[in-house]
């Protein structure tokens, strides 16, 4: 194994390659472990629907890592840190608990000791949150080797390969072995992604400033005094990083921008889930066009971007991709006069959906290189991780909302798309022309 990983560092763009799919890799495997997996044995098991909705409670961590790369740069580890380095330490250790964890959750009963699989879901969703923030730490660092027009596909590839073995593959192996040995079997790839980041170099560590001595932090006991000590860099990081955000003129502009893109995200991406079981198709049906050639789709989507940014620029490959959403979105339509006894529907339903899935893995695999090129801070992963989160909240917001919106009308939602568009293209263009990108390179070296 040493001298594998020896000859991968000798030929670093190839490691790079390797590393950062795997990363992609592990990340998706324990996201969809832990949410449409898990959420379908509770449900399959006969826990009550109310239950397993509260159970999606364990997923915080995810939605508030905007704190972690502060509390990973601010706060040391006891022999990792001094041993690995700052960033690398917490990564080792978010590596090793995310695999604990995703053994714990295929072996664990589900009906059974319901209280101690929502605690370890919760600790497995922290850990493995803290793996994804760390990888992307490990992506920006390497971006002078491996700039970022070539590490998102890469990295969103490696996920989406994650997200087709959780949902596809775990399953059927189930079926056969039982769900602790499927996940024991895909085991395997997260300890590679471990062994992988344990030889990749350290990253660069924001050092936050130590002359924060406001009145407020006299600490009047010994305890105070070690939790100022402790925990005083983080907030300060922290606080830092958002006033930088905050004093920028152009974010209400990229955050509108965010805004629309998300918008056109949720309409073919968590409302088709709805607009099916609308159209009345069995559960057969839909697992077989969402999870086979849907997630098939989604994969060809980020290999194709990683192809088209190196020779197209950012702003033509997004209004393009929004373009093309837009008339995705209107496929549907055609959907809604087909006759479901038809025999024509299954192949017109598997059409459409192919090409959403493919246009929704091209715009999300966009939509992260868009936000990872925009230098709000001079350690831009904490604006990406900012970014990242507000996505992730727009994107449960839009949900709840748009679904109001199909109650009433579907032909209205499917509509929205080619409106957001009108207004998503000139603000594109006015923002991809201003200095606060990093420049992509149209030519990067293989």
């Amino acid at each position: 194994m040493l001298g594998f990983v020896h000859f991968l560092m000798w030929a670093s763009p190839f490691f790079y390659k390797v590393a950062l799919t795997a990363f992609g890799l592990s990340g998706g495997l324990s996201f969809f472990a832990m949410t449409s997996i898990l959420l379908f044995r509770l449900t399959s098991s006969g826990v009550p629907v109310d239950v397993v909705g509260l159970f999606a409670l364990s997923h915080v961590p995810y939605s508030v890592r905007l704190f972690w790369p502060f509390l990973i740069d601010s706060l040391p580890l006891p022999y990792l840190t001094k041993k690995f380095g700052q960033r690398k330490g917490w990564g080792l250790l978010a590596h090793v608990l995310s695999c604990v964890g995703f053994i714990v959750l295929g072996f664990a009963s589900i009906t059974t000791h319901f209280s101690f699989l929502f605690l370890a879901t919760a600790l497995m969703a922290f850990f493995s949150s803290l793996q994804d923030v760390v990888s992307d730490m490990c992506r920006f660092d390497c971006e002078k080797a491996f700039p970022t027009e070539r590490s998102v596909p890469l990295n969103t590839f490696g996920f989406r390969c994650g997200q087709g073995a959780a949902t596809v593959l775990i399953p059927i192996l189930a079926g056969f072995w039982g769900w602790g040995e499927a996940h024991l079997f895909f085991i395997v790839f997260k300890i590679l992604a471990f062994f992988l980041f344990l030889y990749f170099p350290e990253t660069k560590t924001e050092t936050p400033q130590k002359t924060l001595k406001p009145s407020f932090w006299k600490a009047p006991s010994d305890f105070a005094r070690s939790f100022q000590k402790t925990f005083c860099p983080f907030f300060h990081t922290a606080r830092r990083a958002f006033s930088t955000f905050f004093s920028q003129p152009v974010l209400p502009l990229f955050l509108l921008s965010l805004v629309f893109l998300k918008a056109i995200d949720v309409i073919l991406g968590p409302m088709q889930p709805l607009f099916m079981g609308h159209l009345g198709i069995s559960g057969r049906q839909f697992g077989a066009i969402k999870n086979g050639p849907g997630v098939f789709a989604l994969l060809l989507g980020a290999v194709a971007t990683g192809y088209l940014v190196r020779k197209i620029s950012l702003f033509r490959i997004l209004a393009a991709g929004a373009f093309f959403q837009s008339l995705a979105a209107l496929l549907s339509l055609f959907l809604l006069t087909l006759p479901l006894e038809k025999a024509l529907f299954p192949y017109a339903l598997a059409g459409i959906s192919f090409c959403q899935e493919f246009f929704l893995g091209i715009m999300n695999t966009m939509y992260i290189i868009y936000i990872s090129s925009f230098k709000l801070y001079p350690n831009r992963v904490y604006s990406f991780v900012f970014f990242s989160t507000l996505g992730s909240l727009s994107r449960i917001c839009f949900t709840s909302f748009f679904g109001y919106l199909a109650s009433l009308s579907w032909p209205l939602l499917f509509f929205l798309p080619s409106l957001f568009l009108l207004c998503l293209i000139p603000l594109l263009k006015h923002l991809l022309s201003q200095p606060f990108f990093v420049e992509m390179r149209q030519n990067p070296p293989t």
